[in-house]
């Protein structure tokens, strides 16, 4: 357990206890980059509207590389937060196999993403009888087709994001800054999903 301790040149802490130097964010989803706090608030407004990687190093000053990075950081720590998707956010940070099969529902005025274990690649939307889709989902296939030449892991935290933004009842602002300043490893201890019903056709190849 850190303990209160000397400040360190630097902007580095040294917990009395244990003598272990950090910073402030060490652990935290902001300490994977070492950028000031104005570029951070940065990310998370361009984020907010929308708007991309190259935008964002346009307005921060950023590279490209180093924006895009950024940006990738706020879905994993968004997706961090849901206990099923945890096993997403924890595969495109090592490298391993990301979920490629997703199911997609109403859920309010939004919808809900979920990962189906064990089924083919794809994302399945349930289409009532007659065949019409309600506006939710038919806005939400609309923004998955064009990701789908992200990679496995990337287009899977591209859903979880479109998801978010369906069903977010708070200022998306305030909801990354919350989720940025979590533990990375805290987060990430999860379970894994369960398999889900098959009940829906296949619309968007993953």
């Amino acid at each position: 357990r850190l303990s209160a301790g000397k400040a360190m040149s630097g902007g580095r802490l040294r917990c009395s206890n244990c003598r272990y130097s950090f910073r402030l964010h060490t652990g935290r989803w902001l300490g994977r980059h070492r950028v000031p706090a104005r570029v951070w608030l940065a990310a998370v407004k361009c984020f907010e509207l929308g708007l991309g990687h190259l935008e964002l190093a346009q307005v921060a000053g950023l590279s490209p590389a180093t924006a895009d990075e950024m940006i990738y950081t706020i879905q994993l720590s968004l997706a961090a937060q849901d206990p099923v998707w945890r096993c997403a956010a924890a595969a495109a940070l090592d490298g391993g196999p990301a979920p490629r099969a997703f199911a997609v529902k109403p859920a309010g005025r939004g919808v809900r993403v979920e990962i189906l274990a064990g089924e083919e690649p794809g994302v399945r939307i349930p289409v009532p009888p007659g065949g019409a889709l309600p506006p939710e989902l038919r806005g939400f296939l609309a923004s998955a087709k064009r990701w789908m030449s992200l990679s496995p892991a990337r287009f899977a935290l591209k859903l979880k994001e479109l998801e978010i933004r369906s069903r977010a009842t708070e200022p998306l602002f305030e909801l990354v800054l919350d989720s940025l300043v979590r533990y990375t490893q805290t987060e990430l201890r999860a379970p894994t999903p369960r398999r889900s019903e098959r009940t829906a056709e296949d619309l968007v190849a993953a």
